[in-house]
């Protein structure tokens, strides 16, 4: 649940609890990014609900995990591309709101 990034938010480790969880793309003042990671949570659960998950798979955790590998992968993606186009056309889930924004709001 891990991600480099600037701004830092508040996620939930799997015992429940709130632990800090840096998101930092290029940080940024005033932006709500716990609200955004839940959010992009929430989303991927139902994504993943959408597509048919096997009983006793822990959709939040997947989809947890989910939300960390877009922004990695997407960052993976800027460093050798310079661009967040080809991960927009390439990732097959929801795309992190939080990192929509900060590429929008980084421009």
């Amino acid at each position: 649940e891990e991600a480099s990034a600037g701004a830092s938010a508040h996620a939930t480790d799997d015992a429940g609890g709130a632990r800090d969880c840096d998101l930092a793309l290029v940080g940024g003042s005033g932006w709500d990014v716990s609200a955004w990671v839940q959010e992009d949570v929430r989303k991927t659960e139902a994504w993943l609900e959408e597509q048919g998950v096997p009983a006793g798979v822990d959709v939040r955790e997947v989809a947890r995990k989910g939300v960390v590998e877009a922004v990695t992968v997407a960052l993976e993606m800027f460093e050798a591309d310079a661009s967040f186009a080809r991960f927009h056309d390439e990732w097959d889930g929801p795309q992190p709101e939080g990192l929509r924004r900060v590429v929008r709001e980084s421009r």
